[in-house]
Formats: structure tokens, sequence, C-alpha cells
């Protein structure tokens, strides 16, 4: 990680060359990275951080998450920085979990004149992490991934996960570009997306949040699958009740 440390450090070194609102970029050996300074206003509601050498990632978050003293540092590790990462991290309680998209470090430092630390930060509003998928994923459908995040030496799914239709209606609302893969989260770190290979096999994720509530819709009874399913039951009961008119229709005749 002593790259990822380097990069971030080159960032904030040029820290006071930009003022609110304005961003600047470097590009090194792990990826590109973004040092953003928040417009000084807590009534923005939820702001967009986008990579323009990288637009397949970025993060949304509420403009009071950072401080005026403070900046957003947004790394982008490169595809093959990406896969040498997992590679050395260990594998997660779900083993079935393979990474589908690139690396983002997304983190906040507290800058001042003598000073630039890392903030830890743990809202109690949803950040949005977009997530690059990886070449050869890109037809993906974004309801199969799971997203992680590094806990120490090892990859977690605690407390994060994929953004829902509703709630990136909601950021969008504040003009936020919500295309991609988006993850939610309460806290920042090193994230990335996984697809959950047990499931694809075994069709369980029809019992994810997203397909429940596509059959608990009103009148879900009237729908095409649903007639469909009517006419199976209605079937299957008329053999049964033929059945048991054959079967007493054998023992009144005792034949």
């Amino acid at each position: 990680m002593e790259e990822l440390e380097d990069n971030a450090a080159d960032l904030l070194s040029r820290a006071n060359e930009i003022g609110p609102g304005s961003a600047i970029s470097s590009a090194s050996s792990i990826g590109t990275g973004t040092l953003v300074k928040l417009p000084n206003s807590s009534n923005l509601g939820y702001v967009e951080v986008s990579v323009e050498e990288n637009p397949s990632t970025g993060v949304i978050l509420r403009a009071e998450t950072v401080e005026s003293d403070e900046v957003l540092v947004m790394t982008a590790f490169l595809e093959e920085k990406s896969d040498a990462l997992i590679r050395a991290t260990k594998t997660m309680t779900r083993p079935s979990l393979q990474p589908v998209t690139a690396v983002v470090d997304v983190s906040i430092y507290s800058v001042t004149m003598t000073n630039m630390s890392k903030k830890k930060v743990v809202s109690t509003n949803p950040i949005y992490v977009k997530l690059g998928v990886s070449s050869g994923h890109e037809t993906l459908d974004p309801s199969r991934l799971v997203c992680a995040f590094l806990d120490g030496e090892s990859w977690s799914t605690d407390g994060v996960r994929i953004a829902t239709e509703q709630e990136l209606e909601t950021v969008e609302a504040f003009g936020a570009n919500v295309s991609g893969v988006w993850c939610v989260t309460y806290h920042l770190s090193i994230f990335a997306g996984f697809v959950d290979l047990l499931l694809d096999c075994t069709n369980l994720n029809v019992f994810s949040q997203e397909n429940i509530k596509e059959i608990v819709k009103p009148h879900w009874w009237a729908r095409p699958p649903a007639l469909l399913l009517w006419l199976l039951l209605l079937a299957m009961f008329s053999l049964i009740v033929w059945g048991m008119f054959l079967d007493a229709f054998v023992y009144r005749t005792e034949l």
C-alpha cells in the first residue's frame, strides 16, 4: 500500500493550489488519484466527485461530510494493480465471491498549515462509491454484484451493499450521474465489487431484496407469469380431485 500512500501524499502537497469546488488529478504507478475541495456550503445536499480521466469511478456524498479544512482523495486503481491487491489479500468468509471490478480507495484528509492527517469517517448519511467494471464483465447485471471493503488483510461485506434504484433516484435529483455500479457505505475505505458464483449456479438470488420487491408488487396475481401459475395449480387440483373420484369408484365397486 506504499504506492497508494505516496500518491495521496503527492496530491496533498498540492492541496493549496486549488480553492473550494476545485480538483486536481495525478496519474501514478497505482492508478489515477484525484483530490477534491468541496464547495463551502452545507445546503448543497449530495455532491458528486468524479475523475475526468477515469469516468468509470466516482463518489457521491453529503456536502457536510467534508469539513472546510478537509479534502477528499479518491484513487482508482489500474486493473493490474487491482488484481494484484486482491490476490495478495485473504479470501473472504464467502470464498464463492470473485472480483469483477477495479479497486477504489476513498479517503478524507484534514489539511492545515502544519499537518495533514487521514480522517476516520463514520457517517450517518449514505456514501455512494462508483466501481468500474473490469474488462470481460461489462455486460454483468449490477444486481448480481456484491460490494466489499478491505478490512485489514481481508475483504468484508459488512455494512456495504449495492445501491437500490430508489436511492440512486434520490441522489440523481441533485444532478448526479448515477449510471454504472454504485455501492452504499457509511464509512470510507478501499472498495471493490464481487460476483457470487454460488448464487449464479443455484439461482438463490431470486430471494434478493430487489426480487422480493418485485414479487410483492400490487396486482402481481394478475400478471402473465402469475396467470400461468394459477392454471398449473388448477390443473394439479383437478387431477387430484379426479384421482380421489377414481379411488372412491374402485372402493365402491370392489374392483
